[in-house]
């Protein structure tokens, strides 16, 4: 199992600015190195038969093939009678419930989702990794051109200066430029809330309706813990299940084969999208929430200031930031919210004084802030 997951280590170090300098935050990486990492280890876990045996076995009539009844109950689908459900419970639940069994075609529930789940998985993970494809082509490294290797935490002295003042000239030369910039991030993080949205919107469509209250239901049922409630994991992802074969007879009659069905694949589907259904909540809510914070440092430059005084204050760095943040748009804010977050306190600190003293001889007066 270990060398079956092995290639996806890489992409869940959600720490490595110092190593590889980043421009984008803590939530954006959550999206596409640990989502993306989920959703790939679930999709070779449903398709590893070695570890979780095969994922149908279906038992019929001696005269039937077991591959050939097998194939076809995995490809044709199976089914289950909801109202049995209650009978397992026990007349005097069922009565309770007000369940009145009952037997017929239109009872039956069909079950055919199970032989798309690796697809479906991992499409669901190729669309979290999209937007971060699309900030690195919208970007082009430019937080690593800025930065030039001053995230490192050894830096020999001489180079650092050097790197720093290139920094400087860089952020004095263009001033002002960077909006756009931060405007295609904040983009591809409206992506990525959007995209978290559409993928429970689809998942839900996928198991015909059941996604959305999945987690609840699981939720309230381990808490009651009742013997007489039905288990909504085995209501949505059942692990005994019948399917029905026909085949023409010697006579050329058409004759009918009921087989009943162990679905072991559904007890990692159940585990799977019950992970799932939580982690898409929690991406979901730091998604809502880290677009509420975009608007109010869009709105507040005394919040701007506040957030770059804690990077730098420690090193007598608060009146250049005043100085700096009273002169930048949106756009060099970020930047420099994002450089700071790349490189130590007191490198972030020494570039920031310098900028302070060039930027007055430096900026127009037609140049509008943001």
């Amino acid at each position: 199992m270990q060398g079956l997951l092995s290639p996806l280590a890489f992409h869940t170090n959600l720490f490595s600015a110092r190593a590889k300098p980043c421009g984008d935050g803590l939530v954006f990486r959550l999206h596409y190195r640990v989502t993306f990492a989920l959703l790939m280890a679930c999709c070779l876990l449903v398709t590893a038969t070695q570890y979780i045996g095969a994922p149908i076995s279906c038992l019929s009539e001696e005269v039937l093939p077991q591959n050939v009844i097998n194939t076809y109950c995995y490809i044709a689908g199976t089914f289950t009678m909801p109202s049995t459900a209650a009978l397992r419970l026990g007349w005097k639940a069922a009565q309770r419930r007000r369940v009145v069994p009952t037997y017929g075609q239109e009872e039956k529930r069909y079950h055919n989702y199970y032989m798309w789940v690796p697809y479906m998985l991992f499409l669901q993970s190729v669309s979290f990794y999209l937007p971060h494809w699309l900030w690195k082509v919208m970007q082009t490294d430019k937080v690593r051109g800025i930065l030039q290797g001053l995230n490192y935490v050894v830096v020999d002295e001489e180079q650092r200066r050097i790197k720093e003042v290139l920094m400087v000239n860089y952020l004095v030369f263009h001033w002002g430029s960077h909006t756009a910039w931060a405007c295609k991030y904040v983009l591809c993080e409206s992506l990525n809330l959007l995209n978290v949205v559409l993928q429970l919107l689809v998942t839900d469509s996928f198991l015909s309706g059941q996604f959305m209250s999945y987690g609840p239901r699981v939720v309230r049922y381990l808490r009651r813990g009742a013997e007489d409630d039905i288990d909504p994991m085995d209501q949505m992802f059942p692990r005994l299940t019948k399917c029905t074969f026909y085949r023409y007879g010697a006579g050329g009659s058409l004759e009918r084969y009921d087989a009943l069905c162990v679905l072991s694949i559904n007890v990692v589907n159940d585990k799977i999208y019950l992970t799932v259904w939580f982690w898409y909540i929690v991406l979901l809510v730091l998604g809502s929430l880290l677009l509420l914070y975009r608007l109010v440092t869009l709105c507040s430059p005394k919040l701007r200031f506040r957030l770059l005084q804690a990077r730098g204050s420690k090193y007598g760095a608060d009146p250049a930031i005043d100085d700096v943040t009273r002169q930048c748009s949106y756009g060099d804010w970020y930047l420099l919210r994002t450089l700071s977050r790349n490189m130590s306190a007191p490198v972030f600190s020494s570039v920031i004084k310098q900028l302070a003293l060039q930027l007055p001889r430096n900026r127009t007066s037609n140049e509008v802030k943001v």
